[in-house]
């Protein structure tokens, strides 16, 4: 009887983790690239996506499982407690290669901009990923201030930089 009761359970347990899964897939769009590019988070949304796309579920490891997602979880809780800087990242730009810094305020919102200040974008989460917005040149010299004092390179203060929210 108590092993009918823990295999009703474990049942029980692994239908909701199905409906966990999905709200973790739905997450993976949101994270930046620099996050979802960590090894460890390669290889847990790896691991996710195989075990979401899996039609045998209940022959796949429960601990397994849940390890990938709360991996997931718990990265993008550690990305979004702090402001992250990322320094010489390669993106194109209208056909050509620029070395951009990218600084994030947790998963909610970056600025990406070039090493002369000329180019600057606005970063915003999306389902389809992370959607840059091309700033005006003259905020571009507002970001390239804001990611020099991100960068610890400036003197710290305040520096007003265009924001957008919404569409």
């Amino acid at each position: 009887a108590l092993k009918q009761m823990h295999e009703k359970a474990r049942e029980a347990f692994r239908a909701g983790l199905d409906a966990v899964e999905a709200e973790v897939s739905a997450v993976i769009p949101l994270l930046p690239a620099e996050l979802a590019e960590n090894p460890k988070m390669q290889v847990a949304i790896e691991s996710h996506r195989k075990f979401s796309a899996s039609t045998e579920k209940e022959s796949l490891s429960l601990n397994k499982r849940l390890d990938a997602m709360l991996t997931i979880l718990a990265e993008a809780e550690r990305f979004q407690q702090a402001i992250q800087v990322y320094g010489g990242r390669v993106r194109e730009l209208s056909g050509e290669q620029r070395l951009l810094d990218v600084v994030y305020f947790g998963l909610a919102l970056g600025y990406g901009v070039d090493q002369d200040g000329t180019i600057a974008f606005q970063l915003s989460p999306s389902p389809e990923g992370w959607v840059e917005r091309k700033l005006e040149a003259e905020d571009a010299l507002a970001v390239r201030e804001l990611m020099n004092v991100a960068q610890k390179s400036g003197e710290v203060r305040l520096v007003d930089v265009p924001m957008t929210i919404g569409e």
